[in-house]
């Protein structure tokens, strides 16, 4: 009775959880409804009848509890759009968690300095950061992976998760990845030659992701050829809009038609289409005799000018690309020098501009601000550590981690009433071909609503206007296409044929470019194109006229143009404003009355009833010639952390500029001092920046400005220099400072540094931040200078104690002996390395290089071009390989040694310098 009784309580205890089981899926499912009907409402209302390509027009009626952001609304046409995207589209009532209806991210785990990730697709990691007020004055790390040698980006990185690429890998192999790329106007048949210029010959060519990318030209040189040297042929590498990506020398081309070839290290992040070129270099002197193959009658891809201005079409070229591999990403760093995000200028701003948009820059409240960094990538194991996170709050001056966290994404939800949700927003979209179709809306995946719906053959009517329709004759004219808002322009491009015989263009914007040669009457066709699908195709009427239709209006904007200019160069500094005006916009009021004689000209040439169109051409042309500023603004801005060369130090210029002394003979060991001191002493960044005045057709670099923010890590309470190696007359600074003088140079001193000092100064024309030395160095008294470390001290220290080693062998026994080899390599090692930290510093030096595939010569000539004496090259390099760095070794302690070593060394996984 017993077994048979607990027999039927666990049946009851079954039916019962089952029940349970069955209760809970049943109020889940109610509560995963996504609308219901409401009281004497329609669940939704559909239009039934369209024509191709037309917007699905009517409204859902549906109420949200804690629904995910980006769940998806989509349909069987293949179109889709996210729901936020949807919402925020109309005047509904809706609230989100957070309310910003934005991702949010939290830490999983208290934090770790070396993190291992398997990667196959994306993978999330982060930082934190804590206090108010805060900013970030360094970000980098270092990683691992074992992904080898592949034609596709092994890994990438987005920080702060905004869908764009920060960092990837931009190291190639000489191995080239798929098939040649060319334009799609290429046929492989160039009959003509055109003769190389300075203007390059271009090609649109889809560039696909790669590291970098080999240029191949067919060029021939005649007889009479100008001598080929390397730089005299130049490939280039343009975006879609017209900036310069990267150049490389072609080699010397053969007397009949070749292949010439030349990498470009240049990373394209995306599959777009760029502009490949090929001329001679700006500086070559009347070059000639080089011809390129080309195609001048059919579809053009091609074009003779500069990519920033030149937007038609006029010739096709024998040039294409290929793509280069992604070489093994082995022992990378995440640093500055490798963001490539355009929109912002580095890893740091990337973050202060995370922070303050998302947190107010204020991390006080819970774990801080939670900055969440997106590893997408292929298969691989990856290791990252050595984070160097150093950030500024209220109350501290400095706060560094190393810390990397597991990130958690919490997509945002969303909760409503019953609202009705107007699908006209939504970029749903009829097909293109004509039939009665059952149209299926979903929401997830899941069936919400299907109707009905009939879609006529008629081609809506897709370009409603196009602008300009009078146009100057002999002028290059910008002409708008306005197409039909309710089309779908996924995928379409414009093809356009001005009727005047100069062929046709293909644009993927509604924007082209174009000159009439002659006055007429033109008619004007444009197709707009999916695929190989005509959509629709429309003629307009377009007048060319003479010229003093339009005089007026470019007069107009020349002035207003001038007037923006010098309402921002009136906005720089006076030193700043004194430059550009001196220097650059020197005859500015000339300029001024030019236009103002143009515009009397003009006035003169409407009131004479005899004045011919020809006349207003040649005004037109009078006013096109101006040189009229537009604009003065940032051309370039960078920002990382500033670390000069040992090489750039001038102990000689010290001394003449602050008085200072040193002793002869001990040069090296200064150098070394300073070094040390600089990176032991202060945090120092530099902003830089180059404001130019920008043209309808050119930019001047007028001013590259240097702004130093130098932070200590303790207080320094001595006189600290800064020396520029410029003459002071060429420097505008923008303080108050009292420069020291020397020809060539300009100091300043400080006299101390407590918390932070600012340096910031100004130079005429654009001077890249690499091109400047300068350098910080501290009161050469205070520096720690070995005076016996010269060949003279080697010799004593050798007399001194190497003897009595000796001495003692003959008494005690072969255990003393091992004792005083320990004894003695310390001794030694610490009088060649005072500072433990610069011998494991240069041993991770030297195994980085042999990693990179150096032979040991080679090592130590780099090192030695960095002032490193030979008695300590040799030690390290026998500590290195664990040979004995002074007399015969018992090797028992060897085995400790190594381990020690390889400690040491993976703490300094990215040191800030080996020399």
């Amino acid at each position: 009775m017993m077994v048979r009784r607990g027999k039927e309580a666990r049946n009851k205890n079954f039916f019962l959880i089952l029940s349970l089981l069955f209760c809970l899926f049943l109020v889940l499912s109610i509560s995963f409804v996504y609308a219901s009907y409401s009281s004497g409402s329609k669940k939704s209302f559909i239009q039934n009848s369209y024509s191709s390509g037309q917007r699905i027009e009517g409204w859902i009626n549906i109420s949200l509890s804690d629904e995910n952001a980006k769940s998806e609304i989509s349909d069987n046409l293949g179109n889709k759009i996210s729901l936020i995207d949807l919402l925020k589209k109309t005047s509904v009532n809706y609230s989100c968690i957070p309310n910003n209806c934005e991702d949010d991210y939290s830490a999983q785990d208290s934090g770790i300095s070396v993190k291992n990730i398997n990667i196959n697709g994306e993978k999330f990691m982060g930082i934190i950061l804590t206090g108010k007020n805060v900013e970030v004055t360094k970000f980098e790390f270092s990683g691992n992976s074992n992904a080898g040698d592949s034609c596709s980006q092994q890994l990438t990185i987005d920080l702060a998760d905004d869908s764009t690429n920060d960092w990837g890998n931009k190291k190639y192999t000489s191995e080239n990845c798929g098939s040649e790329l060319k334009s799609t106007c290429y046929t492989g048949i160039f009959l003509e030659s055109v003769s190389l210029s300075k203007v390059p010959y271009c090609e649109k060519i889809n560039l696909k992701k790669a590291p970098a990318f080999e240029i191949k030209a067919f060029v021939k040189k005649s007889q009479t050829s100008s001598e080929f040297y390397s730089g005299l042929l130049k490939g280039w590498i343009y975006s879609k809009d017209g900036d310069l990506m990267g150049e490389c020398n072609f080699n010397n081309p053969l007397s009949s038609f070749s292949q010439i070839k030349c990498i470009v290290e240049y990373t394209s992040v995306e599959d777009e289409d760029h502009y490949v070129c090929i001329s001679y270099e700006e500086a070559a002197s009347n070059p000639q005799g080089y011809d390129l193959q080309a195609r001048l009658s059919g579809n053009y891809c091609g074009f003779l000018g500069d990519p920033k201005q030149t937007g038609e079409f006029n010739g096709d070229y024998n040039i294409v690309a290929s793509g280069k591999k992604f070489a093994s990403l082995t022992n990378f760093q995440v640093n500055e020098t490798g963001f490539i995000n355009s929109d912002e200028t580095s890893f740091v701003s990337y973050i202060n501009n995370y922070i303050t948009t998302k947190y107010n820059k204020d991390c006080s409240a819970g774990v801080g601000c939670v900055v969440p960094i997106k590893l997408n990538g292929l298969n691989q194991g990856l290791t990252v550590n050595n984070l160097k996170l150093d950030y500024s709050s209220q109350g501290s001056a400095g706060t560094s981690s190393n810390l990397f966290y597991e990130i958690q994404k919490n997509s945002a939800k969303i909760n409503s009433p019953y609202i009705k949700v107007d699908l006209s927003h939504g970029n749903l979209f009829t097909p293109s071909i004509s039939g009665n179709y059952t149209w299926r809306l979903f929401i997830n995946g899941q069936v919400f609503e299907e109707a009905n719906i009939s879609v006529s053959g008629k081609k809506g009517k897709i370009i409603l206007q196009v602008y300009p329709r009078d146009v100057p004759v002999a002028t290059s004219n910008n002409f708008i296409a306005f197409l039909d808002s309710d089309i779908n322009t996924t995928g379409i491009k414009l093809v356009w044929n001005f009727g005047d015989g100069t062929g046709e263009q293909i644009t993927e914007g509604n924007r082209a470019k174009h000159t009439y040669s002659s006055l007429g009457n033109y008619t004007l066709n444009i197709k707009v194109l999916r695929g190989t699908e005509e959509l629709s195709s429309e003629n307009f009427q377009i007048s060319t006229k003479s010229p003093k239709d339009v005089i007026n209006v470019t007069i107009l904007q020349y002035k207003s143009d001038i007037e923006n200019t010098e309402k921002q160069m009136n906005s720089l500094s006076d030193n700043y404003r004194k430059i550009i005006r001196d220097n650059y916009l020197n005859d500015i009021q000339q300029t001024k009355g030019s236009l103002g004689n143009l515009e009397n000209e003009y006035k003169r040439l409407l009131s004479d009833s005899t004045t011919t169109d020809q006349e207003y051409v040649t005004l037109m042309n009078s006013l096109n010639s101006l040189k009229i500023p537009n604009s003065i603004q940032d051309s370039e801005r960078s920002n990382f952390k500033f670390i000069y060369s040992p090489d750039d130090v001038d102990l000689e210029k010290i001394t003449k500029l602050f008085n200072e002394y040193y002793e002869l003979g001990e040069e090296d060991e200064y150098i070394r001092a300073i070094n040390e001191w600089y990176f032991n002493n202060l945090n120092v960044t530099l902003n830089h920046r180059i404001i130019s005045i920008y043209y309808q057709d050119s930019v001047d670099n007028a001013i590259s400005e240097f702004k130093f923010n130098i932070k200590p890590e303790d207080s320094i309470n001595h006189n600290v220099y800064f020396i520029v190696e410029a003459d002071a007359d060429e420097i505008v600074f923008n303080a108050d400072y009292d420069p020291i003088i020397e020809a060539g140079y300009t100091g300043i001193k400080l006299d101390t540094i407590e918390t932070f000092q600012e340096i910031s100064f100004g130079l005429d024309g654009g001077v890249d931040s690499f091109e400047l030395p300068v350098y910080i160095v501290p009161k050469l008294s205070i520096l720690n200078i070995d005076s016996d470390s010269g060949s003279g001290g080697e010799e004593k220290s050798i007399f001194a104690v190497v003897l009595p080693w000796l001495a003692v062998l003959i008494i005690v026994a072969v255990a003393v002996y091992i004792l005083l080899q320990q004894w003695y390599k310390r001794k030694y090692e610490n009088y060649l390395f005072k500072n433990k930290s610069e011998l494991y510093n240069l041993l991770y030096f030297i195994d980085n290089a042999k990693k990179r595939g150096l032979t040991d010569k080679q090592i130590i000539e780099e090192l030695k071009k960095n002032k490193w004496k030979s008695e300590k090259i040799d030690y390290a390099m026998n500590k290195f390989y664990g040979k004995r760095t002074g007399m015969w070794e018992i090797p028992i302690f060897t085995w400790f040694e190594k381990r020690k070593i390889k400690k040491e060394m993976v703490k300094r996984q990215a040191p800030r310098a080996a020399y």
